[in-house]
């Protein structure tokens, strides 16, 4: 769950791309809470969209329910592992990918693909490292 509070702008726009991003880092699904907080008290309709939205998390994460994940999410997914396993990011990215063992999916290994999108990320995963391995 992505939670993001400010008094000021860009409330969105950074709850989205936190989202965004760990959706494309394999994440199941992100559940997005964002509050404009002006004091310290939440009103009444704050409350309820705390409630609402921390339930339906809630709710996902005792049925164990798992989404499909979206081509835009393998993309990035293989991109960024293929940067790291050819050396085209930081040491920790690398490090991370291959303690993990996640440089060996297309994506997170306990989220499910259909086999169009598992061979989808199979053939991405394929290109994506003969191009940085050819920039290497």
């Amino acid at each position: 769950m992505v939670v993001v509070t400010t008094a000021g702008d860009g409330l969105k726009k950074v709850t989205n791309y936190l989202s965004e991003t760990l959706r494309n880092y394999g994440f199941n699904k992100t559940y997005k809470l964002n509050l404009k907080i002006h004091n310290q008290k939440l009103n009444e309709k704050d409350l309820n969209k705390v409630h609402k939205i921390s339930n339906n998390w809630f709710n996902d994460l005792q049925v164990h329910k798992l989404n499909n994940p979206s081509f835009k999410a393998i993309f990035y997914y293989n991109l960024w592992k293929n940067m790291a396993i050819h050396d085209m990011s930081t040491k920790l990215d690398k490090d991370y990918w291959n303690l993990t063992n996640l440089k060996n999916y297309y994506f997170a290994p306990n989220i499910p693909l259909n086999p169009f999108k598992k061979f989808f990320g199979m053939i991405l995963s394929k290109i994506l490292g003969m191009v940085f391995k050819k920039l290497n």
